[in-house]
């Protein structure tokens, strides 16, 4: 990750990630316009997007993509929804994924 993706992962972290598992959730939602106005909009929301939905960010923070919502019909994703995994669940997760791209399905 570059810099500023470090920058915005770690915010999103920060407000988002670490206050669900504190509270003991089991998802989380993340939603990138809220990340986008806290940040005073000095990212573009198709970066934040890229950062929220790439499976480095997921690995990165134990999550399990639910969801991932827009707010029109044919729009980009305006609302992540992840499962908070644990450690155990972040390796079946991870170990289920591979086995499925092996086998060509997605």
């Amino acid at each position: 990750m570059t810099v500023t993706a470090e920058r915005i992962a770690a915010f999103i972290s920060a407000q988002y990630i670490l206050p669900a598992r504190e509270r003991g959730q089991g998802m989380v939602m993340i939603p990138v316009r809220q990340v986008w106005r806290a940040l005073d909009s000095e990212f573009p929301l198709g970066l934040i997007r890229g950062i929220v939905g790439s499976m480095q960010f997921r690995n990165a923070h134990h999550l399990a993509l639910v969801a991932a919502e827009a707010s029109t019909e044919d729009g980009p994703p305006d609302t992540y929804v992840f499962k908070l995994l644990g450690f155990f669940d972040f390796l079946k997760n991870n170990k289920s994924q591979r086995t499925s791209q092996r086998s060509g399905k997605a």
